[in-house]
């Protein structure tokens, strides 16, 4: 019991380090921020995604953010010369990675040329499934994978520490592929599955940021009144990140504590 209770003291202890002191692997994170959808049901604080046609509009014509981004989560089918294995995906927008400002392992990171319908496709692996599934071998970069049944050039390799916080999701998917929607997608306002975040623009604050894109969702609500009642957020992604673990992370600690006592 002892020992049980040491070792979660010390997993506890690496993971409160990780979510509220350890910085993440981008330039000027404090001007990352998240932006969230919120609803009569979810109240004034909601973190629900939003829609492609939604995201669009806010991304097209908000001045106060910069390369405000959505991703949405899947799986991948990839196969290997021995077996076909089943991998996490996070599909981004190709303004992602430039908004994030990271630096990858290997390669590069996907970019707006990638995420097009025309574009060959592409995909970054994370560093632990590079490890995992290939040794880390640097030749994996520049080579064709099978994904989801299409021939698909790796790219790129994230970093050890690449980890992307956002409301109550921490993002560290095996495979990171490019976000495109299809003309389908782009006509359904009440389609809800998209996170978004984007850069602060010199000069803009979260509170600017916020006051404009809900001034632009009002506009849209005016012109489709479905989305009557719902609304969007803004906040500060490493500072809200934090505060949604803070207090389970804590809790846990404590009662790995009380075991030792």
């Amino acid at each position: 019991c002892l020992a049980l209770g040491i070792g979660a003291t010390t997993a506890l202890s690496s993971a409160l380090s990780r979510a509220l002191l350890d910085p993440l692997p981008f330039q000027q994170q404090d001007r990352l921020v998240a932006v969230h959808r919120t609803t009569p049901q979810s109240g004034p604080q909601g973190t629900w995604p939003e829609s492609a046609p939604n995201y669009e509009d806010l991304a097209r014509a908000s001045t106060q953010i910069q390369g405000l981004s959505a991703m949405s989560f899947g799986t991948a089918l990839i196969s290997l010369p021995t077996q076909a294995v089943r991998a996490s995906q996070v599909y981004a927008t190709g303004t992602l990675f430039p908004t994030l400002r990271a630096e990858p392992e290997l390669g590069r990171f996907i970019g707006p040329d990638d995420a097009t319908s025309k574009a060959p496709a592409v995909a970054v692996l994370s560093d632990a499934f590079w490890r995992r599934q290939f040794g880390a071998d640097p030749a994996v970069v520049g080579r064709s994978l099978i994904i989801d049944g299409k021939p698909t050039t790796v790219v790129g390799i994230t970093p050890p520490d690449f980890r992307l916080p956002h409301g109550y999701n921490l993002l560290t998917p095996d495979v990171w592929s490019p976000l495109v929607f299809t003309p389908a997608q782009l006509g359904q306002r009440r389609s809800n599955y998209l996170l978004m975040l984007g850069r602060l623009a010199p000069g803009a604050t979260v509170s600017s940021a916020e006051a404009e894109l809900r001034g632009i969702f009002n506009g849209l609500v005016e012109t489709y009144p479905a989305l009557n009642g719902e609304g969007v957020r803004v906040a500060a992604l490493r500072a809200e990140s934090a505060a949604t673990v803070r207090q389970p992370l804590l809790l846990l600690f404590g009662g790995a504590l009380i075991v030792l006592l």
